[in-house]
């Protein structure tokens, strides 16, 4: 095993070497922090320097007047937070991006980031105009290139002023007056964003308590008098109020949808029934009573208030339903009224609050003999309408009423009777619109329902505006007086009993399915855009379809035949060479779009019958000049030559 006494001094060799290793790295580490130490310090002072001479520099810089950069100064240490270490100071910087601008919307908000941009940078007056020109894109970049060709030393103010007569509203707008006649069509977000973009034009001259009052009057009724009731102090509280009460109304519509009991605002679309139901005998009714000759009532009980009342209450700040000062957040103690009465009494007399009623044969489409068909113009457009003695309102198609662009009055919907006993859900009413039959004015209210068939329908309160009436269903005229004169309408004749005298001697053109569908859908748009109208001409051309170069089909009407027995014009299309020497010498130009140039020109009324043609489904007639007849080209030229 060894000699122990020797194992023993081995030991002792390697822990005396051990120790003195340790002690070596203890003094090396020592060493390195003593200069790391001093590194640091050295490092701490020349920054410290450094810093001082830059603030002298820019001290010189500043009162000279001039700056050694872009006019972009991302770091001021007299006023940006610093951190200290010790003696040295450490800034922080902050990055901003300025803001671009390529002429495509207003420039007024583009300008105001700009000058937040400058304020927070301090950049000088003499560097904002090249700042601003280096972040101009597209169409904004062309015209300050045209610009600086023009004032080669343009000014901030200058340039600001510049940028708005290019980009900004015409000259002679009035921004308080659009304020003005801004109304709400929608909802109040979509109301509200274009009411901020007027009031930025428009606030220099309006104050705070009528920027208030130009909001609330642009309000849809039933929000506004709730949003003046509460009186917000400004505009901020006065958009969040309309808000919460527009949240109300949606809120209270959705539990209320099952209400029999229909309110309107105006006119003949009123209604106050209410429905009763009797007591089971034995079944115990609201509030203990179990009586059984008494009756509740299954609907709430609505109390209707006159203008009168509801402006009285407003004055006095009560609330409607019941008579407690109103306040934001209030709620009645009644949450609802029962009504109760004896089985024996007589039912009331709903004669002044008729229901919507409409015949079967107007909501289906049909015709019978107590019904006329007459063509109304509504908006420039011609509009087939039905005047129904069945039906006891007016009635509007919801297609029509959305093709015209027409403002379905919000929170007016009702339940439409059908003769046979069906209930049609209405989407609102249209009041007070403005339509003309045989050039004769006429303005009624309308229930927005689908309809098949018909675009509008005129019932029973139409009619009752008129007077007396002589009516003859075999000629299907109708006269009246109007103003002292004799006003005769002629209804137009069943389709279903038109024999339309169709020319046998002409070749048929075969259509394959999708050619079919691609006429039919090309046919309907020409419809509702007003370009065509159904007829009963014995003329008729047919209907065939052309490729175009990028794979669309040209809907084309064969008027060969209709040509052949066409009377030509005596008069030559000038050629390309005269037109072009009537433009020598000539510095300005206009242009304009011809896309369907020749459905600019109206048809002679004596003409319309003869650009009849026939599709697979029906007969019709062009309303204005269609392609393909031999006299287009030429009149359409007397037109430009004019």
């Amino acid at each position: 095993m060894g000699d122990p006494s020797k194992r023993e001094e081995l030991q002792a060799l390697l822990q005396e070497a051990q120790a003195a290793n340790e002690a070596r790295i203890t003094e090396a580490v020592a060493q390195s922090e003593s200069r790391m130490v001093n590194q640091l310090q050295q490092l701490s002072l020349q920054l410290q320097e450094f810093i001082v001479g830059f603030n002298k520099n820019q001290g010189k810089d500043s009162d000279a007047g001039a700056s050694s950069n872009v006019g972009n100064q991302p770091y001021r240490p007299e006023n940006r937070p610093n951190q200290l270490t010790g003696n040295s100071v450490v800034p922080r910087y902050t990055k901003l991006d300025f803001p671009t601008f390529d002429g495509s919307e207003d420039p007024l908000i583009w300008l105001h980031r700009c000058e937040k941009f400058f304020s927070n940078q301090r950049t000088n007056e003499v560097d904002k105009v090249g700042l601003a020109a280096f972040h101009l894109l597209g169409e904004a970049q062309l015209w300050y290139h045209q610009v600086e060709q023009e004032y080669p030393s343009v000014d901030w103010s200058e340039f600001k002023e510049y940028c708005a007569l290019r980009f900004g509203p015409p000259l002679g707008s009035n921004p308080l007056g659009d304020l003005v006649n801004l109304k709400q069509t929608g909802s109040i977000e979509e109301y509200q964003r274009p009411f901020q973009e007027r009031l930025v034009r428009a606030s220099k001259c309006v104050r705070v308590d009528q920027q208030v009052s130009l909001f609330t009057a642009g309000l849809i009724d039933s929000i506004r008098l709730d949003v003046e009731m509460c009186s917000p102090p400004d505009l901020v509280h006065a958009m969040n109020i309309a808000r919460a009460f527009e949240k109300k109304q949606k809120l209270v519509r959705a539990t209320s949808s099952r209400r029999e009991t229909w309110q309107g605002t105006k006119g003949y679309f009123s209604t106050t029934t209410s429905s009763t139901i009797p007591t089971p005998k034995g079944s115990n009714a609201p509030g203990g009573i179990t009586e059984p000759k008494l009756v509740s009532s299954s609907a709430p009980f609505i109390k209707k208030l006159s203008r009168a009342e509801m402006a009285e209450r407003r004055a006095k700040g009560l609330c409607y339903n019941c008579d407690e000062l109103y306040s934001i957040g209030h709620q009645c103690k009644k949450l609802f009224w029962l009504e109760l009465a004896d089985l024996d009494d007589e039912e009331p007399d709903h004669k002044d609050a008729q229901e919507p009623e409409i015949s079967l044969y107007a909501i289906t489409g049909q015709k019978n003999a107590r019904t006329m068909q007459l063509l109304a113009i509504m908006k420039g457009q011609p509009l087939l309408s039905l005047v129904d003695s069945g039906s006891t309102h007016n009635f509007i198609s919801y297609t029509a009423a959305q093709h015209l662009g027409m403002q379905v009055q919000p929170g007016t919907s009702a339940k439409v009777s059908v003769a046979k006993g069906e209930k049609v859900y209405s989407k609102g009413t249209c009041p007070s619109v403005s339509f003309y039959i045989h050039n004769q004015n006429f303005e009624a209210d309308f229930f927005v329902i689908p309809l098949d068939g018909f675009d509008i329908v005129l019932g029973v309160i139409w009619l009752q505006t008129l007077g007396p009436i002589l009516w003859d269903f075999v000629t299907l005229e109708m006269s009246f007086t109007s103003n002292g004169k004799q006003v005769v309408f002629q209804g137009q004749q069943t389709r279903s009993k038109l024999q339309l005298q169709l020319l046998h001697d002409l070749d048929e053109h075969h259509s394959k399915l999708e050619q079919k569908d691609e006429i039919e859908k090309q046919r309907a748009d020409m419809l509702r855009q007003g370009i065509i109208r159904p007829s009963r001409s014995p003329f008729s051309s047919p209907v065939l379809l052309v490729r175009k170069h990028d794979g669309t089909w040209r809907f084309c009407v064969d008027y060969r035949e209709l040509n052949a027995k066409t009377v030509k014009d005596k008069f030559l299309i000038p050629v390309v060479d005269e037109l072009l020497d009537e433009l020598y010498e000539s510095r300005y130009f206009t242009k304009l779009d011809l896309k369907s140039g020749y459905h600019q020109v109206r048809m002679d009324p004596l003409d319309i019958e003869k650009t009849a043609f026939r599709t697979h489904h029906d007969h019709f007639e062009f309303l204005v000049m269609p392609f393909g007849l031999s006299n287009a080209p030429s009149t359409f030229q007397a037109l430009m030559n004019e």
